[in-house]
């Protein structure tokens, strides 16, 4: 998680902006997604916390932990497909 934040700060300092050009719509559904791979890592550190404790329910862990997982790799196939995309892009004659 802090790679990602470190990544996202390293790209505001540099003056690079993901969405600087995108449309509304897709800025909305980029920022919803961000949020809810946000909350869903989140859940997963909290509740591991609370089952380290004894507070939280064997089967709980293993259902927000499997939550978390699918996000990640999610979001690994979402950035592997878009550098698949821009290698073809880039490979396009001009």
């Amino acid at each position: 998680m802090d790679e990602i934040r470190s990544s996202f700060s390293t790209l505001s300092q540099s003056g690079l902006r993901p969405t600087q050009s995108m449309d509304p719509a897709a800025e909305k559904a980029m920022s919803s997604f961000a949020s809810m791979f946000s909350d869903t890592i989140k859940e997963g550190e909290r509740t591991s916390a609370s089952a380290i404790s004894g507070q939280e329910d064997p089967h709980n862990l293993l259902v927000s932990l499997s939550n978390a997982e699918f996000m990640v790799n999610t979001v690994v196939t979402v950035r592997d497909r878009a550098v698949q995309a821009y290698q073809e892009i880039f490979r396009m004659p001009i």
